[in-house]
């Protein structure tokens, strides 16, 4: 589970998103609001407002979407997103580990690898 947090600037739909996060949530659980969370990130995405790659990436991994966190892992390396710089020590991609495709991305980024940690082909 990760913790949430809703910032912004008043009367821009705060309350708003929380209520159909919390809706969400109650009715069909934490995948669907994770579901909301990603096309809210995507939506905002079209219209110009920040939202990364990396962001899209985070979604997917909360629901267990190795397609689309490669996908968008991807994308985030072809846009050249500093975020990457942890893909290989943060926990929220444990389950890609064995990926030859997240190891080659790992591998791209050109950071040492962690202690513990085999070394990609």
């Amino acid at each position: 589970m990760f913790t949430l947090a809703i910032v912004g600037n008043p009367n821009c739909g705060k309350t708003s998103s929380f209520n159909a996060l919390t809706q969400a949530f109650d009715r069909d659980g934490y995948d669907a609001a994770i579901r909301l969370l990603s096309a809210h990130l995507r939506r905002h995405r079209a219209e110009g407002v920040l939202s990364t790659e990396m962001d899209q990436a985070r979604f997917a991994a909360m629901q267990g979407d190795a397609e689309n966190t490669m996908r968008w892992l991807q994308t985030a390396l072809e846009g050249h997103q500093t975020a990457l710089g942890m893909v290989r020590v943060e926990p929220q991609w444990d389950f890609l580990r064995g990926d030859p495709r997240f190891q080659a991305l790992a591998w791209k980024v050109a950071l040492p690898e962690p202690a513990g940690v085999p070394a990609a082909p």
